[in-house]
This record gives structure tokens, sequence and C-alpha cells, in this order.
């Protein structure tokens, strides 16, 4: 398979001549004419916004979205920030892609034209279609102690809100302890997991999946109530690769106030969007279940239900949470 700037080549070649054959397939991307055959049949079954034409590649123009571009998202970024980009044609999962890298800078992001094994929370499938939505992971060293890294997931939605927010996506909820919600339905979810740790930091992987475009051909696989951007603004032609230079840009600036000041700090913030606040809850826990009402959460993160007399602190990570 052709790396991700290869891939733009093709692009390129195909706007400007409307078709490519195996030949110029085969010189374009520095390939024999076999491989370059392969190519075509791997893009297609990847969903890449192609067509075949009489034994030619054309593009799917009812189809092609904004592909990922690296100097759109650096322009943006903050002139601080000491991010190492890498842009993916596919991969299994962002997370794993970066999990395998070795972290000599402050933090290395990973981004993705699609996830062929993309994981949600509780390992759940994340649906991760070509070039339809945001498959997001970044890794960093947190200057914190292990055991006052859990309340990260939920700063980490309550970021993702804020990026979203700059876009005009207002009234958007979090769902303990990081989906974010509109209207009810699913618009986004966030896996954090720790490659490893001392007394000083912890280096941790922040995988986001933001919906943008979904048709309902690629949703049928998605088990719960879903939304995209698009149907949220279906007039603005919101710039992929603008969301992802202000997600970095936020993700830095929340994790830097993290290090310094804690989860405390951000509990109004969270009051403000807690979707689940007032409302009759269920939990399943790995050892017990309960059920109450979700009254907020604690100066850790831990959420908070009333379950008759008692009032209940559920940790990140043990429980999944659903509507009574």
């Amino acid at each position: 398979m052709i790396g991700h700037n290869k891939y733009l080549d093709l692009i390129g070649y195909l706007k400007e001549n409307g078709f490519a054959n195996r030949e110029c397939i085969a010189k374009l991307c520095e390939l024999d004419v076999a491989q370059a055959e392969q190519l075509t049949t791997n893009l297609l079954k990847l969903g890449a916004p192609f067509l075949l034409m009489n034994g030619s590649l054309a593009l799917d123009e009812a189809n092609i979205q904004e592909p990922l571009l690296l100097e759109s998202i650096l322009k943006n970024i903050d002139e601080e920030i000491d991010a190492e980009l890498h842009l993916l044609l596919h991969t299994p999962s962002t997370n794993h892609y970066i999990k395998e890298l070795a972290l000599s800078g402050a933090s290395i992001v990973a981004l993705s034209e699609c996830q062929t094994a993309g994981v949600g929370r509780s390992g759940k499938h994340w649906v991760s279609p070509f070039g339809s939505n945001i498959y997001f992971s970044l890794r960093r060293k947190i200057k914190t102690p292990l055991h006052h890294i859990s309340p990260l997931s939920l700063i980490v939605g309550l970021a993702v809100i804020e990026t979203l927010n700059q876009f005009g996506l207002n009234e958007l909820k979090l769902k303990w302890p990081n989906d974010i919600y509109f209207d009810d339905r699913k618009l986004s979810g966030v896996l954090i997991e720790v490659v490893k740790h001392n007394k000083e930091f912890v280096d941790v992987i922040v995988g986001i999946g933001i919906n943008l475009k979904l048709n309902l051909t690629d949703a049928s696989g998605i088990d719960q109530k879903w939304i995209d951007i698009y149907s949220i603004k279906p007039d603005d032609r919101i710039s992929r690769n603008e969301i992802i230079s202000t997600l970095i840009n936020t993700l830095d600036s929340f994790i830097n106030r993290f290090e310094h000041v804690g989860f405390n700090d951000f509990r109004k913030a969270w009051q403000k969007v807690d979707y689940l606040f007032g409302k009759e809850v269920y939990t399943k826990g790995m050892r017990e279940n309960s059920s109450g009402i979700a009254m907020g959460v604690a100066p850790w993160g831990e959420l908070l239900i009333q379950s008759g007399a008692d009032l209940i602190k559920i940790s990140s990570g043990e429980v999944s949470v659903r509507l009574s």
C-alpha cells in the first residue's frame, strides 16, 4: 500500500487528467504494473473516493471529502507546541500505530483517513469509514503520578467540546466519562491508554473519534444513536483539517492546565455540560451493579450516584453507564 503523500499525488493527478490506467498509477506511485493493479483493488476495498471505469481509476466526485493535509494542519497549530505529526492512509487504529513509536519529542499526533480495526471504550468496535470522520491519537508524557491520571478522560472530553464550540457546534453535552452528545445522540468518543509510567509522569495515548459525515451504509454497524457534524450544521463546510489543528491546540492547553492545577479546576465547566445530571442511571461494574440518580462528579472525576440514602462514587474504567 502507498503512503499518504502518494495518495494525495494520485488525487491531484485524477483531478487534472480525469483517469489513470495501471501504467499511469505504476509510474506515479513508483510501482510495477502488477502492484499498481493490486493497489487499485486495495484502495477500492478501503472505500477511498475512486471509481473503476473501463479498467482505469477515476475520482468519485460524489463522495470525495477534504483529505488530511499536513500543511493545512501545521499552519494553524500554536507555535509553542512541539508535536510530531503522522498522516496515514489507513491503519488498524491510530492508538495502536502511535503505541509502536518512540516518544522522542514532546508529543506525537497520528491521523488516518480510515481505521480497519478502530476501537472505542470497553473494546467496542469504532466504525471508521474512509475519509468520513476524524481518527486522532495524541501521545505525550503528563507530569502527574499514575493515581492522579483518571480525570484525564473527562478533561479530554471538555477539550473536544471546546474545540467544536469554536466551529459553531453548541449545545453539546458530556456523558460520563467522556462521550460527546448532541440531541441525545453520540457525536464523539475518547479512549485513554497508559503506555508506561514512573513517579514523575504518565506516558499516555489519547484517542479521539469525531463523526464528521457518515452515510447510512457505513453507520449501519453502529449499535447506538449517533449523529455527525454535517447533520448538525448541514450548510457549513467545516474543515476537517481546521478542526484537527484546533483540537491539538486545545488539548495542549487543557493538559498543561491539568498538570498544574488538577481536575477540580475543571469541575464547573463539566457541570455546565453534564448529560447525566439528575437522570436515573444504571451502572454495570465488574463485581456489582447499581442504580440511582446521577449527581455530577467528585473532585477526582468519579461519577456520583445517589442510591437511596447512599452517595456512591463510580471510578472511570470500572463501569459502563446506561440510562435506565
